[in-house]
């Protein structure tokens, strides 16, 4: 193996585990397994965590999950105006699912069982209004945020 073989090898243009597109040197991110994934990949994960530690299966997963969450996101926001609306079948809240949004208002969430942490974070101006056996109430104690258990009675913890 010569000079130019280590260089071509370290420099050279590789494919992308996961839409086998050629990518070059700048245009590419390094994961597990001596993978490359090509930026158009890349950017489908967050810029929260270092791909560099993850295997193809666990890139093809977090994509998957950072999908729903748009999902969820687009349906929240194409409401015309209303930013506290989001779906009842909703069960689950990721971590950061709202985060740095201006969000202001949540309600109701009867069927959500489990919100990850920091999901409204920061919610400085946030009121959750919710019945009193709800996981959103349990949040906002857990994380000193207003809110409501009833339209006369304000409660902050």
């Amino acid at each position: 193996m010569g000079l130019g073989d280590f260089f071509k090898n370290i420099f050279g243009k590789k494919n992308c585990a996961l839409c086998g597109k050629e990518c070059g040197m700048m245009h590419r991110t390094k994961i597990k397994n001596k993978e490359f994934l090509c930026d158009d990949c890349g950017n489908l994960c967050s810029k929260y965590i270092r791909l560099s530690v993850l295997t193809l299966d666990e890139v093809k997963g977090h994509i998957e999950y950072m999908k729903r969450q748009n999902r969820l996101f687009e349906e929240v926001y194409s409401k015309a105006g209303n930013k506290d609306a989001y779906p009842s079948s909703l069960k689950e809240i990721g971590t950061y699912a709202f985060y740095t949004t201006a969000i202001k208002t949540v309600r109701g969430g009867n069927n959500v069982n489990e919100i990850g942490s920091r999901a409204f974070y920061p919610s400085k101006r946030l009121t959750i209004y919710a019945d009193e056996n709800n996981a959103l109430v349990q949040y906002a104690k857990d994380n000193n945020i207003k809110y409501v258990l009833s339209p006369n009675e304000e409660q902050r913890p």
